[in-house]
């Protein structure tokens, strides 16, 4: 991504620099218990789009892996099969698809039942679909955008409050819903979650902004339980996580506000698959937050663990998480720190411990890594690294 230059830097534009910021990089460790499937590095080996990966999806096959990446502005597409082989397949970038508005590309949606893969980025603050004809090959369906110029959005957005119709500048995290009838859309400076309606050829069209009174503190990640029930939005400002509830209308009311004196500008929100349990990672209080949903469905606050409370760290700028297929294992990285924290999860507890610090892999050390994600079957981890532009691919031992 192209930043702005801004002559006093805030909180409130921190995201914006985010990538740029120096590294305090940990000693590697030699022997890690996970073994290297593939190292994928932007612009080697066939492979190109992949620079600063802020997102990686699987199809429900394991057949297409969607990556979003906000340095080469693009949507990438691998083809791959069950053994995750990975030739490299298309990519549709800013430069070489304009119309598309993939400036700053954040995050990926893939919907199995329309063949559609959905794509917001950050910096255009637009939502792109892209549909395939049942081949292997993918084409651009639509782009929605209020064409903001981004330079204006960020530098004075009271300017252009009232253009800011689709709540999608800044747009950084989506969510389909479970009967795929649904994108919703967290975006940091519209402040705002929207939602769109899929229709039965997978296009899209705007439908509200959730809850246009509640003050959103600029969010940033928007997860859902598995029965699609509950819905999670950070507040990254506002050091907040919106809890709420889906009505029978295909809306949302908001259920309460979470807080804690550990959740300073909380960048990424997970859920359990029953959703009792919620975890939060905090980048500037280098923090991991655990809250605990009651019997009467409200929750609190649980489990803190500090970046201090470590043995090497690990914690500086906490941005990305991802549970393993079983749940008993929690995966969590810094993006201005060195290496992946994995946590052991107690199974009668759900407290966590933690289990060891993976700083390098093979002679590949990990550093700045800007996503994680785990497999549907558990058996490989994806780790997107925002400074070298690189995905490693490794296998899970169980």
């Amino acid at each position: 991504m192209n930043y702005i230059t801004i002559k006093h830097l805030s909180i409130k534009m921190l995201l914006l620099y985010l990538f740029s910021l120096p590294v305090q990089a940990k000693t590697p460790q030699p022997n890690s218990p996970y073994k290297v499937k593939y190292i994928l590095q932007n612009n080697q080996n066939g492979i190109s789009g992949i620079a600063n990966p802020r997102d990686i999806v699987f199809s429900e096959d394991h057949k297409k892996i969607f990556i979003a990446s906000g340095d080469s502005d693009a949507l990438t597409i691998l083809n791959a099969d069950k053994l995750i082989n990975l030739p490299f397949s298309q990519s549709f970038s800013e430069k070489n698809y304009p119309d598309l508005m993939l400036k700053g590309a954040s995050s990926v949606v893939y919907s199995p039942k329309h063949s559609t893969v959905y794509t917001t980025s950050f910096y255009s603050g637009s939502l792109t679909s892209f549909a395939t004809n049942g081949k292997s090959e993918f084409y651009p369906v639509s782009t929605l955008s209020d064409n903001i110029d981004f330079k204006t959005a960020y530098g004075d957005y009271e300017t252009i409050k009232q253009q800011d119709n689709l709540g999608l500048i800044g747009a950084w995290s989506a969510i389909l819903s479970n009967d795929e009838k649904y994108i919703l859309t967290a975006s940091y400076q519209s402040n705002t979650v929207a939602q769109f309606k899929i229709d039965q050829f997978g296009k899209t069209s705007f439908v509200r902004k959730l809850l246009p009174e509640h003050n959103w503190g600029h969010p940033t990640s928007i997860v859902q339980t598995d029965d699609g029930q509950t819905l999670f939005v950070t507040g990254f400002e506002n050091n907040q996580i919106s809890v709420l509830k889906r009505t029978a209308q295909n809306t949302y009311a908001l259920q309460q506000t979470l807080s804690h004196p550990t959740l300073i500008n909380p960048q990424k929100v997970l859920a359990t698959s029953s959703g009792q349990f919620l975890f939060a990672t905090a980048s500037k209080s280098k923090s991991l937050v655990v809250f605990k949903r009651d019997s009467k469905g409200r929750y609190s606050h649980y489990q803190s663990i500090n970046n201090d409370q470590l043995p090497s760290g690990g914690l500086s700028g906490a941005c990305c998480m991802a549970l393993s297929a079983n749940e008993k294992m929690l995966f969590v990285s810094g993006e201005m720190d060195s290496g992946i924290l994995v946590f052991n999860i107690d199974s009668e507890t759900k407290k966590l411990a933690f289990d060891h610090h993976i700083t390098s892999v093979a002679d590949t050390k990990i550093r700045n890594v800007s996503v994680l994600k785990v497999t549907d079957n558990g058996k490989h981890l994806f780790i997107g690294t925002g400074k070298s532009n690189t995905i490693l691919v490794l296998e899970i031992e169980h």
